[in-house]
């Protein structure tokens, strides 16, 4: 149930987001009283802020309910052969035969 609910808030602000771009992309500094109302049903303070600002604050809190994946670290070097650098540069990879 916790990543149904993760799931919906996230299409939640995906929507809002959505909507605070078409806003932009029609040069609107204020949204509509319309998504203002959406944006304080999902918890934001829209007054006195851009649509820009607004897109920011929705892309920050959609930082919350992404998943964070583990980066992998790696535990061994790639080449197990030591080359030397300068020579491979000076004479350039060899063909392998």
């Amino acid at each position: 149930m916790v990543d149904e609910d993760r799931r919906r808030r996230l299409r939640r602000l995906d929507d809002l987001l959505e909507a605070l771009e078409q806003c932009n992309m029609h040069d609107l500094t204020t949204p509509p009283l319309r998504i203002v109302e959406d944006l304080r049903a999902s918890g934001f303070e829209p007054d006195g802020k851009t649509t820009t600002q607004l897109i920011d604050n929705v892309l920050d809190r959609q930082q919350d309910y992404l998943i964070k994946v583990p980066i992998e670290r790696r535990r061994s070097p790639r080449r197990k052969a030591r080359i030397d650098l300068g020579t491979w540069l000076k004479e350039g990879r060899k063909p392998s035969p």
